[in-house]
């Protein structure tokens, strides 16, 4: 009986640190996926297309007979005029792009100055780069750079 107890314990200790593995810091299941790369050639497709991403309500053109916009920089300090469509803006914790995004591409974080790239792209392959693409530099898992780019 003691064993068969002990088991019970053991099976259910393993299935809630299996479950709080795929938990954020504040308890939420977390379904993103940060895949580190040390190469611009491993950065594979994502889930934007220049319709659904916008920053400060400004989108890249669904159409590329019209032109529109290549690229958008913001930089730290910012206002919430340049907030992302998903919600997130300079300033903002890097939790607030996993609640958005499912797969991100990153590079390892740089102790020496707390910053880390990451990437979000399109499914469109242009030359080897996934488009559109959103890179975001963090420090301090702090947004202080965004850079919207349909080139």
């Amino acid at each position: 009986m003691l064993v068969k107890n002990m088991r019970l314990f053991l099976s259910m200790l393993i299935a809630s640190a299996s479950f709080l593995s795929g938990c954020s810091a504040d308890g939420e299941p977390s379904h993103t996926s940060i895949q580190i790369v040390t190469d611009s050639s491993e950065i594979g497709p994502g889930p934007l297309h220049k319709g659904n991403i916008a920053i400060g309500g400004i989108y890249g053109s669904p159409n590329a007979k019209v032109g529109g916009v290549v690229r958008i920089i913001v930089n730290s300090p910012s206002t919430d005029k340049t907030k992302t469509n998903y919600g997130f803006n300079i300033g903002d914790k890097l939790g607030s792009l996993e609640k958005s995004f499912r797969k991100m591409y990153a590079y390892e974080p740089h102790e020496d100055t707390q910053t880390q790239t990451l990437y979000i792209t399109g499914e469109e392959n242009q030359e080897g780069f996934y488009l559109p693409s959103l890179m975001i530099l963090t420090k301090n898992n702090v947004i202080v750079r965004m850079v919207l780019s349909n080139d």
